[in-house]
């Protein structure tokens, strides 16, 4: 397993508005208002902030999106492949 990886973009899961696997961008905001109140631990302190710091650090270096799941679950993870494919060939252009 890789102990490390390059994040490229950030994709929130919606089940809210269109339920068709396309994708919303997101500010930065709306990410951490979307992911602090489900992703912090605040019983355990240090852990809380280097979670909090790698959140911060995301979402001010890469691209976010709310990803509007599709009906069948079991087709997100070609839409996410989908996703960074597009979001590859843009960032190249």
């Amino acid at each position: 397993m890789a102990s490390s990886a390059m994040v490229r973009l950030l994709l929130v899961p919606s089940l809210h508005g269109p339920r068709d696997g396309s994708l919303e961008p997101l500010s930065a905001r709306a990410v951490l208002a979307d992911a602090l109140p489900l992703s912090v631990d605040l019983s355990q302190p240090e852990a809380a902030t280097a979670h909090l710091d790698l959140l911060f650090h995301l979402v001010s270096t890469v691209r976010s999106y709310h990803l509007h799941l599709p009906p069948e679950i079991g087709a997100a993870p070609e839409l996410i492949k989908a996703a960074i494919q597009r979001h590859d060939e843009n960032s190249a252009a």
